[in-house]
């Protein structure tokens, strides 16, 4: 009897170091054979999809984007108190709202309305005009109570180097877009009413100067020919102007290979 319990025990014995050894060399494999191993908690929720976590094959994110702090609301540019905010909107899309209204009752008169600019009076500082050869956005027109689409503008402080004239704006209005979608606007293109779409300077001389009116815009090669050294000389910004009232959503800006989104957190460049 004796020799028959010992004999069982040491078989025992043997099972439990087999099963304790396959035990730790599994242990050991989970832990090493893919680097960092699979991490269902971590964080892919960032901007644009990106966080802190890791992928399924154990490599770590790259960390969020941050916004960009020399972007903003642009209030010396405005004109009454519009909405010009960078938010995550009901539906779900990350955009610059800029929105304006009538700011005193009744309307009768262009100079009742507001004016939004959103923009950066710091990065652009020096881009020249003959440079520029992709530039354009992304527009989405919410709301409107005038009967047609309250377009945004792109507005640049710019030394125009003209006429010996050293400041002024340089507007571009787009063409209008279809209401309550996104559509792309090329500010390169060719206008096809120069009357009411197109680059234009304020200035009254550098304007005549170089032909590019707000009554008779220019695209932008004309622009280029007509003001060959021309530079911003402090910002550039996406504006509402003021004609009428209305929403406008802007989901990206490009500028010669940058793009620039928005989201609630500000203005990211990529």
């Amino acid at each position: 009897m004796k020799s028959f319990a010992l004999k069982h025990a040491l078989a025992l014995l043997v099972a439990l170091i087999a099963l304790l050894a396959g035990g730790a060399f599994a242990f050991a494999h989970s832990q090493n054979g893919n680097g960092y191993g699979h991490d269902d908690h971590g964080h892919n929720n960032g901007h644009h999809g990106k966080g802190h976590g890791k992928d399924d094959h154990g490599t770590p994110n790259p960390p969020a984007p941050e916004a960009l702090s020399t972007w903003g609301k642009m209030p010396r540019n405005e004109f009454g108190s519009p909405i010009a905010e960078t938010a995550s909107t009901a539906t779900g899309v990350d955009a610059l709202i800029l929105e304006t209204g009538c700011y005193k009752e009744p309307c009768t008169e262009a100079s009742s309305w507001e004016k939004a600019e959103y923009g950066s009076e710091v990065e652009f500082g020096g881009l020249k005009i003959a440079d520029i050869d992709e530039i354009g956005l992304s527009v989405y027109i919410a709301d409107s109570t005038a009967g047609h689409s309250p377009m945004p503008n792109i507005q640049m402080e710019v030394n125009p180097k003209v006429a010996g004239k050293t400041y002024s704006s340089l507007a571009y209005n787009p063409g209008e877009t279809t209401p309550n979608v996104f559509e792309s606007v090329d500010a390169t293109a060719v206008p096809s009413n120069p009357a009411s779409e197109g680059w234009w300077f304020s200035n009254a001389t550098v304007a005549t100067t170089t032909g590019c009116t707000l009554a008779s815009a220019c695209s932008l090669a004309e622009l280029q020919a007509a003001a060959p050294e021309a530079e911003v000389s402090f910002s550039l910004g996406l504006g509402k102007g003021r004609d009428t009232m209305g929403e406008i959503l802007i989901d990206e800006f490009k500028l010669n290979g940058t793009r620039y989104t928005f989201g609630p957190e500000g203005t990211f460049k990529e």
